[in-house]
């Protein structure tokens, strides 16, 4: 989502993009405009939520506007059980869908349709990585600054969880909470071999500690999230070798 608004401001805005996005995300504070509940029927229904808020919420962030600058949206692509990249002569032709499409965790949030006629659901549903894609796109041999910003610790700082008494909705969020520590761990597997140089330069930003309390369905923290990131990240600096 983050990724979609910004490539709504031409190349030399980003900064008026990010202060923009900041705002939008202060605006949210309720769940309710992001989900509702449903009365689940495991046997019919997609999901657990509906998103038509969300859809609401996408829409006024978009406020009709067309994509500026080159981007990359990953997300899976149910039927073939595979992720595609979307650059921004696809992106274009439905950002909303798209970046919902991107954003739906499966089981949780609904898979969307998109102009192609296919499914899709959440892209880190099979692989989370695809700044390859971005770092591709760039010139040959060109020196690259890459900043990983993630919500989440890595898999080894996951706080254990007792399972013998989670339910169908618990069991699905510790599933995509997984999913995402372990793709914040993935990016970690691409720091070059001691003494190997790249002209990749990463840095991965990951928040310190697990204690929170805050819930992977709950929208309503953005401030504390944006300083939490701002302020107290823990910071990993390495060469990156795709």
């Amino acid at each position: 989502m983050n990724a979609g608004y910004l490539s709504l401001y031409p190349k030399g805005n980003l900064t008026g993009g990010i202060a923009d996005l900041e705002q939008h995300w202060l605006q949210i504070n309720s769940n309710r405009q992001i989900y509702k509940k449903i009365p689940f029927n495991i046997l019919k229904d997609k999901s657990i939520y509906d998103t038509k808020p969300l859809r609401a919420t996408v829409t006024n962030f978009v406020n009709g506007r067309s994509v500026q600058r080159p981007v990359v949206i990953g997300v899976t692509n149910i039927g073939s059980g595979t992720q595609e990249q979307l650059d921004e002569r696809v992106v274009d032709q439905d950002l909303i869908s798209t970046v919902m499409a991107s954003s739906a965790i499966p089981v949780v949030f609904p898979p969307i349709t998109l102009p192609n006629g296919q499914l899709y659901s959440d892209g880190g549903t099979t692989a989370n990585s695809i700044v390859l894609q971005g770092i591709d796109r760039c010139p040959a041999n060109a020196p690259i600054e890459l900043d990983i910003v993630v919500c989440d610790p890595t898999l080894s700082e996951l706080t254990p969880t007792k399972t013998q008494d989670l339910g169908f909705i618990q069991l699905a969020l510790r599933a995509a909470e997984i999913v995402y520590k372990s793709w914040n761990s993935n990016f970690l597997r691409f720091k070059c071999d001691s003494g190997q140089d790249s002209r990749v330069k990463a840095r991965l930003f990951s928040p310190i500690g697990t204690d929170n309390g805050w819930s992977a369905l709950d929208f309503t923290h953005a401030k504390e999230m944006i300083e939490s990131g701002l302020l107290r990240p823990k910071v990993d600096s390495f060469d990156f070798c795709p």
